[in-house]
């Protein structure tokens, strides 16, 4: 079969603009055990500033580049390079030249291969947490450098990664990432960084000062979230998007995102369930009670599930939904995590009790929230969350007839809320 440019969409990968070379009886490429070859060619198309950008990579193993994924994600890393050249030079020099390397061409290691060894040879059987944790900082996102020669990356290019990281994770995901580089680079002998000149970001607690958010704009957010994708036809209510509701059900009980999108549905039980330590980030195993949206949410995913997971979604997904939501409410880009504290913060303003709020966030320790714990029990997680929920959903009306129950106990809710109607 003649060989032919083939679209490139391998899950979880940025392969917009990319094809690659081959014979192959596909329209697309999906699966990267399909590719057995040796060497790979690949096209990537990019459109910038209205001009049409190609650019044909020829990868041959010799470079270290031994897998079709690796070929692939060197492509994907040069997609920013080829962008900034464009924007400063207005075109490609000789765009089409075919970039081939050989046993005659002097190779730089570049910082993705030898980022990968050295993850390899400090890995640790009896600590997989932390070889995670440096795949994650290093090959997951530090993608601007994975083109870089190890022994040329400046302060300036970890303070723009910084900067873009700022943008996609919470500070503390961000600290731990430069301390795995740092830790990493320091082992290559880079000795152009200024690690004292490195801008890392502040770790205090998120308010909703910083979003210029009251609780009504909370009450709004959330009310939002808990009928996301909610339609009536003839009276009746149809959910279109029931997946992201159902996620955003647990993230408002105060779990992580990144806890939720790992659940197995072995983990529940009747009336609650577990994060087991091996995906829980303070790594240990948290119990919490079901309430009946979270049962809600676990019959519905049941009805429609393909494998064990409960959710099958990626969290670029998730994010995508809630900043809808968040635009559609005219407000400003926040983090999916910044909702744990925001909740936290509203909990707190409306005396909840801080030993609550800690085992309802899954905290290890009272850091986050300013107290010693107490005993904790799921329980006190159960509170935490339906007296966020009340707060969420309780209207202005409802409180002014509490308020009036206490001061007129003998009259009847009908006379109290006749009373509301006059005032």
């Amino acid at each position: 079969m003649e060989k032919k440019y083939i679209l490139v969409e391998i899950p979880n990968r940025n392969c917009k603009g990319i094809a690659y070379y081959t014979d192959l009886p596909f329209e697309k490429i999906t699966n990267a055990k399909d590719i057995k070859d040796k060497s790979f060619t690949f096209r990537l198309k990019l459109r910038v500033d209205g001009k049409l950008v190609k650019k044909i990579y020829k990868i041959v193993s010799d470079v270290n580049y031994d897998t079709f994924l690796k070929a692939l994600d060197y492509v994907i890393s040069e997609k920013e390079i080829v962008r900034n050249s464009v924007l400063e030079f207005g075109t490609l020099r000789n765009k089409n030249k075919v970039e081939k390397a050989n046993k005659n061409t002097v190779v730089v290691e570049r910082f993705f291969d030898k980022a990968e060894k050295w993850i390899e040879e400090k890995h640790n059987p009896e600590i997989p947490s932390t070889t995670f944790n440096r795949k994650a900082s290093l090959i997951i996102r530090a993608t601007e450098l994975h083109n870089k020669s190890v022994k040329e990356i400046t302060t300036s290019d970890i303070n723009d990664m910084i900067s873009r990281l700022k943008r996609e994770f919470a500070p503390n995901t961000v600290r731990g990432t430069i301390s795995n580089l740092k830790m990493f680079l320091n082992d290559c002998e880079n000795e152009l960084i200024r690690w004292d000149k490195i801008k890392l970001p502040s770790i205090e607690s998120v308010s909703f000062k910083k979003y210029g958010l009251n609780d009504e704009d909370c009450r709004k957010i959330v009310n939002a979230m808990m009928e996301y994708s909610l339609i009536e036809i003839d009276g009746q209510k149809y959910y279109t998007n029931k997946e992201i509701r159902n996620i955003f059900a647990f993230l408002l009980t105060g779990r992580r995102i990144g806890e939720v999108l790992k659940l197995k549905f072995n983990y529940f039980r009747e009336n609650d369930y577990d994060i087991p330590k091996e995906i829980s980030k303070i790594k240990k195993t948290l119990t919490f009670s079901l309430d009946e949206d979270l049962k809600r949410a676990v019959k519905e995913q049941k009805e429609s599930s393909k494998n064990d997971f409960l959710f099958n979604v990626s969290v670029i997904t998730v994010r995508r939904h809630f900043h809808s939501i968040l635009k559609a409410l005219g407000y400003a880009e926040i983090r999916i995590h910044d909702m744990r504290h925001l909740i936290a913060s509203i909990l707190i303003q409306n005396e909840t009790s801080i030993e609550d709020i800690s085992v309802m966030l899954g905290h290890q320790s009272t850091k986050y929230t300013e107290s010693v714990y107490a005993s904790k029990d799921q329980k006190q997680a159960l509170r935490a969350t339906n007296k966020f929920k009340d707060m969420m959903t309780s209207s202005k009306e409802d409180k002014r007839l509490e308020k009036l129950r206490i001061l007129m106990p003998d009259k009847t809710d009908e006379h109290l809320k006749i009373l509301l109607e006059i005032i």
